[in-house]
């Protein structure tokens, strides 16, 4: 099993990790960053990829945090630090040291002192709007020129409010600084491409506190756009955020039971002893924690219980007691036994076809915390106070569920898993495989990719890494430039059965090489249909395209990771001739279209462009 970046590091520096929070751990982070940097043989870390930096203040006195919290999060990276306050300068020159080191991401952090207002006090509304706009626009406008000549991902900061505002004093409404910053904020949300990425600033020195978020000391002496313990929550976030646009961020919560969803012990005080909702703090703060998490659950986090107990008496507990905020039906799993709590939440990322390192662990106890920690260091475990006053905001402060954008389907996911429980259940009962796949009915969609669905798309083939052959990346704008080249021959697969939805959950597509070959980009397909035949459909509508027009073979490659194991035998398994070796230990393999034999399915292709039967 490999081992986090957290295993590396000495005890006390591990903790601290998770931990840091005020000024003086953010210096001791800082040295260890440092420390650790010395240690990290060059940059050559699996997984290393490229981040430049062109800010406002100075990069060189949070970079070590920033790089050691992304590699905390899987994710290290080799930095390149653009012209100080350079924005205009490193993005439109075409030949500047920006576009040499070709980054995969770009973190552009103006401060404040970047947003130039209109004179002010103002009370030309229009002219400060029009500025406003003009503002917004120059910002994103150097974000487009950038992504379409590195081709990489950005990460815009938003503008928190002036540092000294000679104007506060005036009352809200006026065309004030502060409100010129509010509105151009407002303005990059609404009107930012895909590719960017705004890490919110704003929000984080409004929880922060203003006074506690800078430091104009350090800013004159140097250049350091926060204060020492506010860069700590900047490092967190940022790396939160990298995660997420790396497809990495976490997807579900492992949840204890007794004091971690309600206070006392349901097992030995019963379910009418325990302490939850109205009529004590505690209980009310319990029942508070419960509706955080359902927040989280509608929007697409999944939650899921592991706890040392009885499992009749817990499942008791939801099903009667009346404050309970969090039902049955709102956890995708439930794993209550005498079981070592590590194995289980190994098994419970197994049942939800997740990787360890997409859950977090949160329990009361510090012993199985650490066990957890200890035989799981890929999970990320949530060091929690013991007031559970404190537990929405210990877990909001990880920022271990930052997102790049809510689709349709992370509204969706928890439902999706809801049904899968239920078709395993089915799936109990039913004799052999072939009679279990005829009696779910399953029914497709299948379709050339559609502009609609452009951001699902760029999602499903950032987020997937256990079935993705290439684990090639792209963007919403690439995915909408795919779509309107008619030379790709692209396929996205939607699924239904008699228990629900999947949605959208699988796609590929190829592009012409020669006359007579297309060549495989990506394939990337959700692990909870995985054997169901959907595999076998996409095959059959790729060659059937290529087939109608005109083309001799489809070449398919395989690139193999740390992660996508699971798809190495896959072309062998659907029997694929392989043709030759690749590098970086990769393979091709050849489907010659004039003899491809479709194979048989069980699923019903309902799709007016597709001429495909169910053929049980």
């Amino acid at each position: 099993m490999k081992t986090s970046l957290e295993k590396e590091l000495p005890v006390d520096s591990a903790g601290l990790l998770r931990e840091a929070l005020d000024c003086e751990d953010g210096l001791q982070l800082a040295r260890i960053a440092r420390r650790w940097l010395k240690l990290e043989d060059g940059g050559k870390r699996e997984g290393t990829f490229k981040m430049a930096f062109i800010c406002g203040g100075s990069a060189e006195t949070y970079l070590p945090q920033l790089r050691l919290m992304s590699a905390a999060r899987g994710h290290p990276f080799m930095p390149m630090i653009g012209t100080f306050s350079g924005f205009s300068e490193d993005i439109l020159d075409p030949s500047s040291e920006l576009y040499a080191f070709k980054p995969d991401m770009v973190l552009l952090h103006p401060t404040p002192l970047d947003c130039v207002p209109p004179p002010l006090p103002s009370r030309d509304q229009k002219e400060f709007l029009r500025q406003a706009e003009a503002e917004a626009g120059r910002f994103l406008h150097l974000c487009e020129i950038l992504h379409e000549r590195a081709q990489c991902e950005v990460i815009l900061t938003n503008f928190e409010h002036p540092w000294e505002d000679p104007l506060a004093g005036l009352p809200p409404g006026e065309l004030t600084h502060s409100a010129f910053v509010s509105r151009v904020n407002d303005l990059l949300a609404a009107s930012k491409p895909s590719f960017v990425h705004l890490l919110d600033v704003a929000s984080l020195a409004s929880a922060y506190g203003r006074d506690r978020w800078h430091d104009s000391r350090l800013w004159h002496h140097a250049k350091q756009p926060c204060s020492l313990d506010g860069m700590v929550y900047f490092a967190r976030k940022f790396a939160g955020l990298v995660a997420a646009i790396r497809g990495s961020g976490t997807k579900c919560v492992v949840l204890d039971l007794d004091n971690t969803l309600w206070g006392g012990e349901a097992g030995e005080d019963g379910v009418e002893g325990i302490r939850l909702g109205e009529g004590s703090a505690e209980g009310e703060a319990f029942k508070a924690f419960q509706a955080y998490l359902l927040g989280l659950k509608k929007r697409g986090i999944l939650l899921a219980v592991c706890s040392k107990n009885d499992e009749r008496v817990m499942r008791e507990v939801f099903a009667s007691h009346p404050e309970m905020v969090l039902k049955p039906e709102d956890l995708s799993c439930f794993m209550v036994n005498w079981e070592s709590k590590a194995d289980n939440c190994l098994e419970i990322a197994r049942n939800l076809n997740l990787l360890p390192q997409a859950l977090a662990f949160i329990d009361d106890n510090p012993a199985e915390r650490e066990i957890v920690r200890q035989f799981v260091p890929e999970l990320r475990v949530v060091e929690m106070p013991d007031d559970p006053s404190l537990f929405p905001a210990t877990l909001e402060r990880a920022f271990l569920f930052e997102s790049v954008g809510l689709t349709d389907e992370d509204l969706k996911r928890a439902d999706y898993y809801h049904a899968e429980n239920r078709r395993r259940e089915h799936g109990e009962k039913v004799t052999d495989f072939h009679s279990y796949l005829t009696s779910l009915v399953m029914v497709a969609e299948a379709v050339p990719y559609q502009a609609c669905d452009a951001a699902r798309i760029s999602q499903l083939f950032n987020k997937s890494n256990q079935f993705n052959l290439c684990t090639r990346r792209y963007t919403e704008k690439e995915i909408r430039d795919t779509i309107e080249n008619p030379d790709v021959l692209s396929v996205q697969v939607r699924l239904a059965d008699r228990f629900g939805d999947h949605g959208l959950i699988s796609m590929a597509h190829a592009v012409p090489v020669g006359n007579a070959t297309a060549r495989l980009e990506n394939w990337v397909m959700s692990c909870r249909v995985l054997k169901r035949g959907v595999e076998q459909l996409l095959c059959n509508l790729l060659v059937s395209e290529a087939q109608r027009r005109g083309l001799e073979q489809i070449e398919f490659d395989f690139y193999p990771t740390a992660k996508n194991g699971l798809v190495k035998d896959l072309y062998a398994q659907l029997g694929f001739q392989k043709s030759m070796d690749l590098d970086q230990g990769g393979s091709r393999w050849l489907v010659k279209t004039s003899s491809y034999v479709p194979f048989p399915l069980h699923i019903r292709v309902n799709s007016p462009a597709c001429s495909l039967t169910s053929t049980p």
